[in-house]
């Protein structure tokens, strides 16, 4: 867990190291050590201690220290520390506890591992497909104290077992797959009763019958008259009814002129239908903008920049950069703006978008002050941030 920096500072000292001291990196991620660190060590691999050789050295030490324990007791000692001395050692020293001869059934509940004749009893349900069985050895272990994941290694084991002297199926793969995942499982039990019901009942449970259908088919007696009374299709049928296209109309072809490398979209003109332009109150347009700033902040920035055109049926709205235009072309934002003057006029006045040319005069900026507030000077800066600036006196 050293650090960059940390191996460096140790780098300069295993470089020079004192005549008096060695040195003894321990670590089960070599691959994480620096380059410069393992050119200059020693390099020993450790690997997990044979069963046999563990038995051995746990014998001695129970003779030593007077402990009466069974050869199986010993063998389960020694697995579950898996090659590891310290591990062994440590579960043998519980066992100290146990008057008299310690047998492999007391270890197992230390450790928590079934036994042989409950693991057995669980293969024999399974190969019967007993699922009531089954669920019972499996409800007895949990109340023994057994653990699901304990439960399932054991399992695995004598399945192992089974496949190498070829006493199972292909099928028990599988199983063995799904046995792996139970310690991880958010509900190891149900997981595992759920995997050994479904592999002990695998081909026993019939499929569901199929549902009946709504409206059952008529029996033909007679092809011939059922030809006969063959249904006219819909689309045969005079009185059904039909759909068909509106023509567009023609479109006047425009004067031909000279097209640049990048072409501009091409400028909406203002529809027929929206009637002739009328005349509304001055503070309409301003008052919807000022409603708009309160709200969407970000489309009143927008439509501050629009020319506006009220005509008999709709408002026209248009802007002379594309952005504009795409986003007040969305639905939600144009009846945000019919909504507000739904509000102040109590009409429901369509909007429409359309697109102007840049280089059109924009709308002159109203600007509401104290007379003698602005001088000609401030106007001149005004309009060129803004664009044309009237003052109106109040």
């Amino acid at each position: 867990m050293l650090t960059r920096e940390a191996f460096n500072a140790l780098l300069k000292t295993l470089e020079e190291p004192p005549a008096h001291a060695v040195f003894i990196l321990a670590t089960t991620e070599s691959h994480k050590l620096p380059e410069t660190i393992v050119s200059r060590t020693q390099r020993f691999i450790f690997k997990p201690v044979a069963q046999e050789k563990v038995i051995g050295h746990l014998r001695t030490i129970a003779e030593a220290e007077g402990l009466e324990i069974s050869d199986d007791a010993l063998a389960l000692v020694a697995g579950y520390g898996g090659g590891s001395f310290r591990d062994s050692i440590s579960l043998l020293d519980q066992t100290r506890g146990q008057s008299g001869k310690v047998e492999s059934d007391f270890v197992r509940l230390l450790i928590g591992v079934p036994t042989n004749e409950a693991i057995a009893s669980l293969q024999g349900a399974i190969k019967q497909h007993d699922a009531a069985g089954l669920v019972r050895t499996l409800v007895s272990l949990q109340e023994q104290g057994f653990g699901a994941a304990q439960i399932a290694k054991q399992l695995g084991k004598t399945l192992r077992q089974d496949v190498i002297a070829k006493q199972a199926d292909s099928s028990v793969f599988e199983l063995l797959q799904k046995l792996l995942n139970v310690p991880s499982a958010h509900d190891p039990e149900s997981f595992l009763q759920l995997i050994l019901l479904e592999h002990a009942l695998q081909g026993e449970l019939s499929a569901p019958p199929a549902a009946p259908t709504s409206t059952p088919r008529p029996t033909v007696q007679n092809p011939a008259a059922a030809a006969v009374t063959k249904p006219t299709p819909v689309a045969a049928r005079s009185d059904a009814p039909k759909l068909t296209m509106q023509t567009p109309k023609p479109v006047a072809p425009a004067a031909a002129t000279p097209q640049p490398q990048t072409p501009e979209p091409a400028l909406e003109q203002p529809p027929a239908q929206l009637g002739k332009l009328i005349e509304v109150d001055d503070q309409l347009w301003p008052s919807v903008l000022g409603k708009l700033k309160k709200t969407h902040n970000t489309l009143y920035g927008i439509a501050r920049m629009a020319r506006t055109n009220f005509y008999e049926d709709g408002l026209e709205l248009g802007f002379s950069f594309a952005f504009h235009k795409r986003r007040f072309s969305e639905t939600k934002n144009k009846d945000i703006i019919a909504g507000y003057i739904k509000e102040l006029t109590g009409k429901d006045i369509p909007i429409h978008v359309v697109g102007i040319d840049k280089d059109a005069a924009p709308p002159p900026t109203r600007a509401i002050v104290q007379p003698g507030a602005v001088d000609s000077k401030d106007l001149a800066a005004i309009s060129d941030v803004f664009g044309s600036a009237e003052v109106v006196e109040e």
